[in-house]
């Protein structure tokens, strides 16, 4: 049986588009599974046996029984993502084949050796120690060579039936995670019931799943290694800027983690979200070009030095345009201190005209600002700086935003 009779794929009626279609949502993994054609978007019927995520037979489905994995679109970081689509790989692969154990193994480059990052029906102990070189067992023979193996293999092969002999297994495969620049780890299922014999149509099914796997944790992994690298590059500039004035170290993490709270609460896109957190942490990083004895000043401001530094949203937004992954949002950032009422600066905006995100950047900002110490004034109480925020709704922020802050500081507690 090969991969589409597996799933039950069929093709659209309307244009022969072909297309595997599922149930309704699949309550373990929250995936949508009725869905309409990708190309004509007419309306399919149920097709799928299981899901594709995660294995749940229709029945299942139907029961309602089975409880519900966080679904992809509800992580908040790119590393997440990583951990979540490992969760789903093993998970999915168990349940098509019916396997009684099985194993994810990643290339770990410090260790230069297979680590287990996924188990099923394995003794934790060995899940912790395990590390396979290249060539070595099963694993690190099908690692090396890039060929899957089944086990007992369909003709005589006195190593692999050498190694069928160890521990309780009956039969076995492993296919190479192949994504498309390397190959990332091996996947491996057991059957440890008499009379369970893994099949070469079994094997077909497995490495084409484990094929299609490894491209998208390829991508998930490159995209998390270049979104924690940009992170700890912008969260070391933030950094750099606060240092230059007293009593604000921590404050662009602190402000970071607000807007990512409420990007989430206001229900904005949520794979935008990591991206709009690291442009959160360079909002006042212009402060750079601001004197230390201006930022440090205790008496008011003169006019010229309001204006000194009223410059920085510019060069924030200035900077945040080198940067790859949230150069988009260098808009925001140069308009978080405008006014909702249209007083602020740079350019006077008012109302909607003052970009989403800048308005959800201005509430946060100065929430941290007034619970934060200044040169001139002590840090307020987190109940009276939301009644700040409260009194200019309407006036310096957007009021739907300062009540979804003020209800989060309620749920928050």
């Amino acid at each position: 049986m090969n991969l589409d009779e597996q799933c039950g794929a069929v093709k659209c009626p309307e244009c022969q588009f072909p297309i595997a279609d599922e149930y309704s949502y699949c309550p373990r993994c929250g995936t949508l599974l009725k869905r309409n054609c990708a190309n004509c978007g007419h309306e399919l019927k149920a097709n799928w046996r299981v899901c594709p995520y995660c294995g749940m037979s229709i029945e299942e489905v139907e029961s309602k029984t089975a409880p519900k994995m966080p679904l992809p679109e509800e992580l908040t970081t790119p590393e997440r993502v990583v951990e979540e689509l490992l969760d789903v790989i093993m998970s999915t692969v168990i349940h098509i084949i019916n396997a009684d154990s099985g194993s994810l193994l990643l290339w770990d480059d410090d260790e230069q050796a297979l680590r287990i990052r996924r188990a099923h029906g394995l003794q934790e102990s060995v899940v912790r120690g395990a590390r396979v070189r290249p060539g070595e067992g099963i694993a690190g023979r099908v690692f090396a060579q890039g060929t899957p193996l089944l086990l007992p293999p369909p003709r005589p092969d006195p190593e692999l039936e050498s190694l069928m002999r160890r521990g309780t297994r009956v039969s076995s495969m492993c296919v190479p995670l192949k994504g498309r620049m390397r190959t990332l780890g091996v996947l491996t299922v057991n059957s440890t019931t008499e009379g369970k014999i893994f099949t070469e149509a079994d094997l077909e099914v497995v490495t084409a799943l484990a094929t299609r796997a490894a491209v998208a944790l390829e991508e998930a992994m490159v995209q998390n290694a270049t979104y924690s690298q940009w992170e700890h590059f912008t969260g070391e500039l933030a950094k750099w800027s606060e240092r230059r004035c007293r009593l604000r170290e921590g404050q662009a993490m602190q402000v970071a983690s607000w807007v990512e709270k409420l990007c989430f609460r206001l229900g904005l896109p949520v794979g935008e979200i990591p991206r709009i957190k690291l442009a959160a942490l360079l909002c006042d990083v212009g402060m750079l070009v601001v004197p230390e004895a201006l930022l440090n000043k205790e008496a008011p401001l003169t006019d010229e030095e309001r204006e000194t530094l009223q410059q920085h949203p510019m060069v924030s937004a200035m900077l945040v345009r080198l940067f790859p992954l949230c150069r988009e949002q260098a808009t925001a950032i140069m308009s978080h201190h405008e006014h909702w009422d249209g007083s602020g600066y740079p350019e006077g905006l008012s109302g909607e005209d003052i970009p989403l995100v800048a308005r959800i950047l201005a509430v946060a900002d100065a929430y941290v600002a007034m619970t934060s110490p200044r040169p001139h004034r002590d840090a307020m109480e987190p109940a009276d700086a939301a009644q700040q925020l409260l009194s200019n709704a309407g006036k310096q922020f957007d009021p739907r935003i300062v009540r979804e802050f003020c209800q989060l500081l309620e749920d928050e507690g």
